[in-house]
């Protein structure tokens, strides 16, 4: 199955496809779709056995894992490390201003110490019918915005594959990265080139229909485990095939909702 480009489509033929966009200005604004979020907090995946295919056995993920995307529990994380390539760090200097400017994906350079994160997720009705997750993620210290996302899940019609689509909203557009979803062992990988249906898109959404054009030659892969007491991630992206950064982070249970989400360390170099 491939996404058709260049024309107009059906929601309904391409239900992991999600008509989230900003109103055409920018900065994109902090509570954008704002008007269509639930009450209170809200899980990322809600049920991880609804994900079931020929690819994917929830039964074998970590119950604490299940645990952490199931349950809207407060949660605070450590940034281990963060690692831009040396050969991606001039694009890294040009990108994170225009990604300022826009209001969207403000990938860091570098973190201070100091710097807090906190994500923020609800319940989210779009236009297109359904529910998603409307999840914002902020460095708390300086209030920006990391990024603004829709979360949808989707198990393909013949029940071979299962996948995490995000939508990153943009002025008038958004930018999809469409991941497909396997176990490791007792966790989890999600990736954007898994097969000749995931990968990273410009949506122009409406209401009824969408355009799907080509994205930047981007493509990411996240892994998510168990480590003791925490839930480990690791996330890498790759531009034009190269590793162009790559973060590692620890996710424990937060005690209360006034307890530092995060602790951001400054980048150094990957261990091992």
């Amino acid at each position: 199955m491939k996404l058709p480009l260049g024309r107009p489509l059906a929601y309904e033929r391409f239900p992991f496809v999600q008509a989230a966009r900003s109103p055409v200005r920018a900065p994109v604004p902090r509570d954008v779709l704002g008007e269509r979020v639930g009450p209170g907090r809200a899980a990322l995946i809600p049920d991880f056995d609804a994900l079931r295919s020929a690819t994917f056995h929830p039964g074998r993920v970590h119950p604490r894992l299940r645990g952490f995307y199931e349950r809207p529990e407060p949660h605070h994380m450590r940034v281990e490390w963060l690692r831009w390539e040396p050969w991606a760090e001039p694009l890294a200097f040009a990108y994170l201003p225009l990604a300022r400017r826009v209001g969207n994906l403000c990938i860091p350079r570098l973190v201070d110490g100091g710097a807090r994160m906190s994500s923020s997720v609800q319940e989210l009705f779009l236009h297109d019918g359904g529910s998603s997750r409307r999840w914002v993620r902020t460095l708390s210290g300086t209030s920006r915005v990391f990024y603004i996302a829709a979360l949808r899940t989707w198990v393909d019609e013949h029940g071979q594959a299962s996948y995490w689509s995000l939508a990153f909203p943009f002025p008038g557009i958004n930018l999809m990265v469409l991941l497909r979803l396997r176990n490791v062992d007792d966790g989890i990988e999600v990736s954007s080139r898994a097969d000749e249906l995931t990968g990273t898109y410009v949506i122009v959404p409406g209401r009824r229909v969408f355009v799907a054009l080509p994205g930047p030659p981007t493509h990411e892969v996240l892994r998510f485990w168990v480590e003791g007491e925490a839930v480990a991630g690791a996330h890498e992206d790759f531009l034009g095939g190269r590793r162009a950064f790559a973060l590692r982070y620890r996710i424990e249970r937060a005690l209360c909702e006034q307890r530092p989400a995060v602790t951001v360390q400054a980048a150094g170099p990957e261990p091992g």
